[in-house]
C-alpha cells in the first residue's frame, strides 16, 4: 500500500516517529507527542498543522473548561492553567 492509501483513508494513522521522516507528513495533520516525565507520568501535546486540527483542538480545549468550569463550581480556571494555544492541552 501507498502512504496515500494511509494518510487520506477513511481511519486514523498513527505514525511512531514522525520527526524522521517529516516530509512525509501530509499538509493537515494532527501531532501528539508523548513524553516520559516520571517513573509513572507521562504528557502529552498536541500539535495541529491545517484548520481542520486547530478546530480540532479548540472543540478539546472549550470541553476542558467546560469540564474544570463544572468541577470548580462554574469559576473559570487560572489564567496559567489554560492549554498554550500553541497546542498543548
Amino acid at each position: 500500500a501507498r502512504s496515500d492509501d494511509y494518510f487520506f483513508g477513511d481511519g486514523v494513522c498513527v505514525v511512531e516517529w514522525p520527526e524522521r521522516a517529516p516530509s512525509a507528513m501530509p499538509p493537515e495533520h494532527l501531532l501528539v507527542v508523548l513524553e516520559h516525565v516520571g517513573e509513572q507520568e507521562r504528557r502529552f501535546s498536541f500539535q495541529p498543522e491545517g484548520s481542520r486540527y486547530q478546530a480540532l483542538m479548540e472543540q478539546l480545549r472549550e470541553a476542558i473548561d467546560q469540564r474544570q468550569g463544572r468541577r470548580a463550581g462554574g469559576s473559570r480556571p487560572n489564567p496559567g492553567t489554560d492549554p498554550p494555544s500553541g497546542g498543548s492541552a
